[in-house]
């Protein structure tokens, strides 16, 4: 199953319906600073931060429950930072964006 049918509404909604408000404004605010390439970076720390929960399903219908509610916990926006700058690969760094904001 393509990942594209089952995240659509992450990109349509810009996470509204994934994250929590705190977390899904800070992910704003990195979108503002650096562009709507961050939403992609966003989903792919989603992914990355669930990945135990994702590779352990084995059937489309578990699968379909499961990624609208990864970011449904992650009231730690840090984390998900941390995620899209350290582990999904890119040039600039969590701490290159947190030194702009200061």
């Amino acid at each position: 199953m393509p990942l594209e049918l089952l995240s659509t509404q992450w990109f349509l909604c810009l996470f509204v319906n994934v994250l929590p408000a705190q977390t899904l404004l800070r992910v704003w605010d990195v979108m503002l600073w650096e562009g709507p390439s961050v939403l992609l970076r966003a989903g792919a720390a989603l992914l990355h931060y669930n990945r135990e929960a994702a590779l352990a399903t084995t059937d489309f219908h578990t699968i379909s429950q499961l990624i609208p509610r990864l970011g449904h916990d992650l009231w730690h926006a840090d984390g998900l930072l941390v995620t899209m700058y350290n582990k999904v690969r890119s040039p600039i760094t969590f701490a290159h964006v947190r030194h702009s904001f200061h």
